[in-house]
């Protein structure tokens, strides 16, 4: 994670993660995803919401990231780290 941090990443697609991988992640950043439509979206210059990226994840995950914050986020913790 830190070195996704410090290359400024806030958001990793892929076909999968590892369960650590991704339980990290959710703690400290960068956020993750495995919808490989978001890189299209994204390249269109398309916000996606915070809500779409954690679809299909477990309560417990999804409550996680949002008590973090978003990087970019002026209130969001993962940017203080």
């Amino acid at each position: 994670m830190v070195a996704e941090r410090a290359a400024g990443v806030h958001l990793l697609i892929a076909e999968s993660f590892e369960r650590i991988y991704r339980q990290n992640a959710d703690n400290v950043g960068p956020l993750t995803s495995t919808d490989f439509g978001s890189v299209e979206r994204i390249a269109r210059g398309e916000a996606i919401e915070l809500d779409e990226l954690l679809q299909g994840r477990d309560a417990l995950a999804a409550a996680i990231v949002r008590a973090v914050g978003q990087p970019g986020d002026r209130r969001c913790e993962r940017d203080r780290r």
